[in-house]
């Protein structure tokens, strides 16, 4: 059960665990040119297709590590960077906790997802809007200025022939026939949608060298299956809690917590919205979101009910303001740094 501040810190520790094992694997494969896992598949005797190819860009391979696709390792990773940056306290001084949050981003993007640098971008600004510090939300929004004018800018390049541009254009000229042929497909049934079966049948013609028709636009995607309707309620499931966690922060306090779990939740779901418009609904990615929507009702559960363990601070050791708030005098036995 996830009830207490000691348990939000115990999952972003082991969130930022893990992350600091798949960031090296991602690094050495970027570095080596060399997919671990990809044999394995082989060995086991597991046939996936096309999904094991491997891919590159700007003459650099794209790192999956124990992930089917790049954009999938980018995209699971980013929570663990957000969990990482609210457990200063977790380690001994800041520089190895610098260190870590480096070793994290560097592995965000090894698999060179320009979906999950953004999502990593509005996350940090998400956490930085939540725990209100003005300065660094003011250097974040110059920088979703400058990540926008990059987007924008490779969206409009012309086609090029060039080896170590032909992917990367070939890539937003796909995004944009498939933008193009499902507006198409969605305004044949647009308020419940269709089956996948028949919208696959009639999208052949996107098929790729894969051998897919590959929805890298999740928003796209769910209008498909399941029209307007669905639409707003997958834009509902995020939007309502946003909105709750967002009218939570008065209470936090009051309920035991500091601002860090929150603002770890609340940029857990602020920066899928955006990387979900990059990639499709997947693999692992649902597995993520659906974690992550858990876990913030978990919060708002704890919050509301006010739950102050006293039990806390002795259990996790070290105080860490990040996560909690410092107990009233006299109310905990004191613990020394």
């Amino acid at each position: 059960m996830i009830r207490t501040p000691a348990d939000f810190r115990r999952i972003a520790v082991a969130l930022a665990g893990a992350g600091s094992m798949i960031s090296v694997v991602l690094i050495a494969e970027l570095l080596l040119h060399w997919p671990f896992y990809r044999p394995m598949y082989g060995t086991f005797g597991l046939d996936l297709g096309s999904p094991l190819a491997v891919k590159f860009r700007e003459g650099n391979m794209r790192a999956t590590g124990p992930f089917i696709e790049a954009t999938i390792a980018a995209f699971c990773l980013t929570f663990t960077v957000f969990a990482a940056s609210q457990i200063r306290s977790a380690f001994t001084t800041k520089l190895f906790h610098l260190g870590l949050m480096a070793l994290l981003v560097a592995g965000v993007a090894a698999p060179q997802s320009r979906g999950a640098l953004l999502g990593l971008a509005v996350g940090f600004a998400a956490i930085y809007l939540y725990r209100r510090s003005q300065t660094v939300i003011a250097t974040l929004l110059v920088g979703a200025a400058v990540f926008a004018a990059f987007f924008v800018t490779v969206g409009l390049q012309p086609e090029t022939t060039a080896p170590a541009d032909m992917h990367s254009s070939e890539t937003i000229e796909y995004r944009k026939r498939l933008m193009t042929r499902g507006m198409e497909e969605f305004a044949k049934s647009p308020l419940t949608g269709d089956t996948f079966p028949n919208i696959l049948s009639r999208m052949q013609d996107l098929r790729q060298g894969e051998g897919i028709v590959d929805f890298v636009n999740t928003y796209l995607w769910v209008a498909l299956l399941s029209g307007v309707l669905g639409l707003l309620l997958f834009l509902a499931a995020f939007g309502t809690r946003l909105f709750h966690l967002w009218t939570l922060r008065p209470r936090l306090r009051k309920a035991g917590f500091g601002p860090g779990a929150a603002a770890f939740v609340f940029a857990s779901l602020c920066a899928p919205v955006v990387m979900l418009i990059f990639t499709s609904f997947g693999a692992r990615i649902p597995m993520l979101v659906f974690a992550t929507f858990g876990l913030s009702t978990a919060l708002l559960t704890a919050v509301r009910k006010g739950r102050r363990p006293r039990e806390v601070f002795v259990a996790v050791g070290p105080a860490a303001p990040d996560m909690r708030v410092p107990p009233r005098a006299g109310s905990f036995t004191r613990v020394s740094e």
